[in-house]
């Protein structure tokens, strides 16, 4: 009977724990990000890209109700874009301000994108390579920028 009742009793202390660091795991932080600052910026970002992708020979800045986004106006208020067209390429540069928090968690949710970055106002940084020279328009500084170049003309 002492050996089931030890047997028992290890065995819901396993679960309980095991229980615990679930909710610890799974519970969101306090110092997390809102969703609205993350998620709907690099929804955007692709938006962007896609359309510049489906439309080659576009240029100037896409609002959000071409890009399909009106619903998200509030979360993207402060999301610009740029497309600038050249003969051979077309560079797209989306950007946003959000929190510190917010940038590392956009940066981490990107999944490895490397065309992502901060911006020092007339240049940007990569956390996986460093200074990644001159942007091609002014984006303010401490924003999070992303920066694609397509080649050619037909993607």
């Amino acid at each position: 009977m002492g050996y089931l009742l030890l047997a028992l009793t290890i065995i819901i202390g396993l679960f309980a724990e095991g229980a615990g660091t679930w909710v610890r795991a799974n519970a969101p932080s306090l110092n997390a990000p809102p969703a609205y600052a993350v998620q709907p910026w690099l929804a955007y970002k692709s938006a962007v890209q896609v359309y510049v992708e489906q439309h080659p020979g576009v240029s100037g800045s896409l609002d959000l109700d071409t890009l399909g986004l009106q619903g998200q106006t509030a979360a993207l208020a402060q999301a610009g874009n740029s497309i600038i067209a050249t003969p051979g390429q077309t560079t797209v540069v989306t950007w946003m301000a959000m929190p510190a928090n917010a940038q590392a968690d956009t940066l981490s949710l990107s999944d490895g994108d490397h065309s992502i970055g901060l911006s020092n106002g007339t240049s940007w940084t990569s956390p996986w390579f460093g200074d990644m020279g001159a942007l091609p328009l002014m984006v303010p500084a401490g924003d999070i920028v992303s920066v694609v170049i397509l080649s050619g003309t037909g993607f």
